[in-house]
């Protein structure tokens, strides 16, 4: 997970999880992820900028990432970026398919969602 003190978007770290998110080898993510109101910086979309937002970075490199929510591509072959924030709900699964493999994939069902 990225340090505490790091800021992406113009937002700290600390401002989307707590120090205690973890991701075991199946995706399974563990932890709290905070309300974030005001991201404008995440979405120019209003109803994008406002949730739960989940940062994490990839450990390996490509040149084209394409993303999939609960099974639908919602990003397809955009230039590849090794750190990623998604705006995530409780139910959502979430995958990385780095030049066409998959890399990750993300469950959520564990997370405790803070209000």
């Amino acid at each position: 997970m990225p340090s505490q003190e790091l800021k992406w978007l113009n937002r700290s770290i600390s401002d989307m999880i707590e120090n205690d998110i973890t991701v075991d080898k199946d995706g399974n993510v563990k932890g709290t992820l905070k309300n974030v109101e005001g991201f404008t910086d995440f979405s120019s979309e209003p109803s994008e900028q406002s949730g739960y937002y989940f940062p994490f970075s990839l450990t390996v490199t490509g040149s084209k990432m394409t993303f999939k929510k609960n099974g639908s591509e919602t990003k397809k072959n955009i230039a590849f970026d090794k750190d990623i924030i998604f705006r995530t709900e409780k139910t959502d699964t979430w995958e990385v398919l780095v030049d066409g493999a998959s890399v990750t994939k993300l469950n959520f069902a564990n997370a405790t969602f803070a209000e």
